[in-house]
């Protein structure tokens, strides 16, 4: 398998494809996913002392969540709860970062903010330990083992057609982080890689090193990534316009 280059490729992407054909200029379907190290869910999380303390609240009272812009997921999945799920989010946009939008969640200037739970646990485990800071919500396919108490996306909108939507949009956090070799290789060579890749996540050295680092190490072979990928792929037409206009907010 020598001379063969992977790469990691951002969750969305197959979702790009779909929602932006004028951005997501490639085929998902040509791609040989090698297999992930771990999902990906977001965790929307919020200040002790937010006003809303509960969904229930978050849909009577009017909760200012952070975000960067209007194409980042931490303006588009608050969104999708306003939009789908009656939420009573209002988006403040315009933070740099992740680490400008958490510092103002922790200042008191925004009640909530949605960004990738494999960051939060790593970049603030103290806060939310000490419960400082609480993950209320999450998006992805299920629920992360971590936040056993915090519901999905799907359970907080009220009919199926809109839970389709929010599967499409969160299907992505199954691929996670991944690996992903380019089209057009042998398929004996892609199963060599797969082999490779499921050897490696087993490795006692990996998994050590993984834990020290505080690294999240799930890992999903490459088959069953490959998998959701197509999945996402195939997503009727109509599902994906509704999402487009729900990201609108």
């Amino acid at each position: 398998v020598t001379g063969v280059q992977t790469c990691a490729l951002p969750i969305s992407v197959g979702n790009t494809q779909l929602m932006e054909p004028d951005v997501g200029k490639w085929n998902v379907a040509e791609l040989n996913y090698i297999g992930s190290f771990a999902s990906a869910n977001s965790a929307f999380v919020r200040r002790r002392n937010s006003p809303s303390q509960t969904v229930a609240d978050m849909k009577t009272r009017e909760t200012v969540a952070g975000c960067t812009g209007v194409t980042a997921q931490s303006f588009q999945y608050p969104a999708l709860l306003k939009v789908l799920g009656g939420f009573r989010f209002r988006m403040i946009c315009g933070y740099p970062g992740a680490n400008e939008y958490t510092l103002a969640l922790e200042r008191g200037e925004i009640d909530l903010v949605s960004s990738a739970w494999n960051s939060w646990r790593v970049t603030h485990r103290p806060q939310i330990e000490k419960g400082d800071l609480v993950p209320v919500i999450q998006a992805g396919m299920k629920r992360h083992r971590e936040l056993p108490d915090a519901p999905l996306m799907q359970e907080l909108v009220p009919d199926a057609e809109a839970r389709k939507v929010v599967d499409f949009t969160s299907a992505g956090a199954m691929i996670g982080r991944a690996l992903v070799a380019p089209p057009g290789l042998p398929a004996e060579r892609v199963a060599a890689l797969r082999a490779l890749f499921d050897r490696m996540v087993r490795d006692p050295a990996m998994v050590a090193m993984a834990a020290q680092r505080a690294l999240e190490l799930d890992p999903t072979g490459g088959e069953v990534v490959q998998g959701y990928s197509n999945a996402i792929a195939r997503t009727p037409a109509d599902v994906v316009a509704r999402a487009v206009e729900a990201f609108k907010g």
